[in-house]
């Protein structure tokens, strides 16, 4: 039994692998194919035909016929080895088109031989008709507001219309020309400053359609105006897609007694106010509530840092034994400071504004093109100078500027009251002297008095 299955197993083994090993071959028609470019032509139209050999055939002998149609031309080839193609133009003449080869097939894989044949049918295309109407045309464009320009053609197919700054909606209507065709994009429009574009289409009863483009221009002159140094900035009415800066929300402001919109961050503790010049330069500007306009608001990223860019006002322009200039870092230009000595030629000074809204100093090092923040010690240094200029006697404080300026009266007067001192001094030692010379004259008058006193009541 066991022997028995073995065997069975060997077989089906073997059978399977003798299977694996034939390769089928799928074309039925030996070998040759055919195929068309177009399934329906209309009548009197052209197709091409291409015939081809299968990968492991070789097809020789190749005729063609051809039902209900002519030959254009004819096949490029009459051979065909191991996929290669032959084409030929037909002429459709009646309902239906076939094409029809046939050859002799050679199989490289079974080495054996047979017919090889294949066709293709194309139709005469279906023409259907249709009565509808195809007026898709328009016989009239009316406007609330303003005129159209040019005046209305059927055949012009876009319009403007101007209207004044104050104008909010307008009403656009439109009829067409045929009773049955439909019209869309009518009706009351709302309008924003600048320009509005609305289409209208008409629709034809058989479907195809044609738009006209209406253009509204509501007049976008400011009505709020600021002026900043020498410009005159009016506030941008138009505002729509002008790309808020980041961290920035939109709000109004109060100006004049219009309501003008604005844009506000708490990061930066700024408003910006979206602004154009006289000559036509648009910007955001930084504003100030008690100021006014303070600068144009330039954010740009320097080395890798984002920071801000203002302009400064003349005090912010002066640093100690530095020149306020223009410079160039990272490829942006702006304003900063070089030393005045050339030992530092190298080392350059901004003032921006950091992401906080604070305005920082940075150092920037030409030859290793770096930035880096720069820590200020001005105020301390002039707090020590405050306290070494002030000169104290007693209760009394000067200051030492004041002593300086004076200095030359001061040792003057001094040296004036040393002189009376000396004077006064030897005035007061030559007094005494004679003093002291009077009293002796005056001791020795007395005792010259006291001999002779003496004597005389000697001599009784």
């Amino acid at each position: 039994m066991n022997k028995t299955i073995k065997r069975f197993l060997c077989f089906f083994i073997l059978f399977v692998l003798t299977l694996s090993s034939v390769k089928l071959d799928a074309n039925a028609a030996g070998g040759l194919s055919i195929s068309a470019n177009a399934s329906q032509v209309s009548s009197g139209g052209t197709f091409t035909v291409t015939v081809k050999a299968a990968s492991n055939y070789f097809v020789s002998n190749i005729s063609m016929t051809v039902s209900g149609g002519t030959v254009v031309s004819k096949l490029s080839k009459t051979s065909l080895d191991k996929g290669e193609t032959a084409s030929a133009k037909i002429k459709l003449t009646g309902e239906k088109c076939v094409v029809s080869v046939k050859g002799v097939g050679a199989n490289y894989d079974t080495e054996t031989e047979g017919n090889a044949s294949a066709s293709v049918t194309v139709k005469k295309k279906t023409v259907v008709v249709d009565n509808r109407s195809k007026d898709n045309n328009l016989s009239a464009i009316t406007v609330s507001e303003g005129a159209l320009s040019p005046a209305f053609n059927a055949a012009t197919a876009e319009y403007s219309v101007n209207v004044a700054g104050s104008t909010s909606k307008i009403t656009l209507g439109a009829t067409a020309n045929h009773a049955k065709a439909s019209v869309a994009g009518t009706g009351e429009k709302t309008v924003v400053p600048g320009n509005n574009r609305f289409v209208v289409t008409c629709t034809a009863e058989n479907g195809s359609k044609k738009e006209y483009v209406i253009n509204v221009f509501v007049d976008e002159t400011p009505t709020v105006y600021s002026t900043y140094g020498e410009q005159r900035l009016g506030v941008v009415r138009n505002q729509t897609d002008i790309g808020i800066p980041e961290t920035f929300e939109a709000t109004t402001l109060t100006i004049d007694g219009q309501e003008v919109p604005a844009y506000h961050s708490n990061q930066f503790n700024l408003t910006l106010l979206y602004m154009i010049s006289e000559s036509g330069e648009k910007n955001f500007y930084m504003y100030e509530k008690e100021k006014g306009i303070t600068s144009v608001f330039r954010p740009v990223s320097i080395l890798g840092r984002n920071v801000i860019l203002f302009d400064l006002t003349e005090e912010e322009q002066v640093r100690k034994n530095m020149v306020y200039s223009e410079i160039t870092i990272d490829g942006i230009t702006l304003h900063g400071w070089k030393y005045e000595n050339p030992d530092y030629e190298n080392y350059v000074h901004i003032l921006v504004m950091n992401q906080f809204g604070e305005k920082v100093v940075y150092q920037y090092e030409k030859t290793e093109n770096s930035l880096q923040l720069y820590k200020e010690y001005v105020p301390v240094e002039e707090e020590v100078e405050k306290e070494k200029d002030v000169f104290s006697i007693g209760k009394f404080s000067f200051e030492k500027s004041t002593l300086e300026e004076y200095s030359l009266y001061i040792i003057i007067g001094l040296a004036g009251l040393c002189v009376v001192l000396i004077l006064f001094i030897i005035i007061m030692a030559l007094t005494r002297k004679q003093r002291c010379s009077a009293r002796k004259r005056r001791y020795q008058k007395k005792l010259e008095k006291l001999e002779r006193k003496n004597q005389k009541k000697q001599e009784e």
